[in-house]
């Protein structure tokens, strides 16, 4: 009752994580193709953006993003931001755009404006949080099946400012089958900008994913 949080990993109470279990957690997964989530630089990936994910959403990984997105824990949003950030910390862009809410959600912040402004800090490049608007009431994600994430409407969102030559990574919390982020890609370029990369926290695998994409890569 006087302790409400405690760190997931080693259980120290009164703080929502403690900084070495969080980097502890750092596994990250080979650079995957935002179009069809096989291995990036394929031939299929000729118009694609790299995509990168902290690990894999299982175990301490998905219970540091429950923790984040349902229990209200939000100081563990630009922490979590900062190490996806370690996955690629080169990368040249000139705005980094998160994925907005659902119209329809009753949470109290966006759980991806946080993980924004954590890479914004190590990458040194400014978000844009409200840059991507949902177009139309799609309904949650968690609510739809792989099959219905994967076909998500091309035109979903809209961009509400002139990204003309502008460069941008979008963030989201975590890649399923990737069509939310292909969503926003499409709403990035008809605003006439280019999408650099695309990160996620964590990669859900799922049970039809291609392994013909996968081949080559170790365990």
């Amino acid at each position: 009752m006087l302790w409400p949080i405690a760190c997931p990993v080693c259980g120290r109470i009164g703080v929502s994580h403690c900084l070495a279990c969080m980097e502890g957690v750092f596994d990250p997964l080979p650079v995957f193709c935002l179009e069809c989530g096989g291995v990036y630089d394929a031939k299929c990936c000729y118009s694609s953006s790299p995509a990168y994910a902290v690990a894999p959403h299982e175990g301490v990984a998905r219970t540091f993003l429950l923790n984040l997105k349902y229990r209200n824990v939000r100081d563990l949003g630009i922490p979590m931001g900062r190490l996806m950030a370690e996955c690629r910390t080169d990368i040249k862009a000139d705005a980094i755009l998160p994925i907005p809410l659902h119209r329809d959600s009753a949470r109290e912040y966006n759980q991806t404006d946080l993980l924004a402004l954590g890479l914004s800090d190590v990458l040194d490049i400014k978000t844009l949080p409200e840059a991507l608007n949902w177009n139309f009431d799609v309904g949650r994600q968690t609510s739809r099946h792989g099959r219905e994430r994967k076909s998500l409407p091309a035109d979903s969102f809209f961009a509400s400012c002139d990204l003309n030559g502008v460069r941008v990574i979008i963030v989201d919390d975590v890649y399923t089958t990737g069509g939310t982020a292909r969503a926003a890609k499409a709403a990035v370029e008809r605003a006439g900008g280019t999408v650099e990369a695309a990160f996620f926290w964590s990669r859900r695998i799922t049970l039809n994913e291609s392994t013909i994409s996968w081949n080559g890569i170790e365990e």
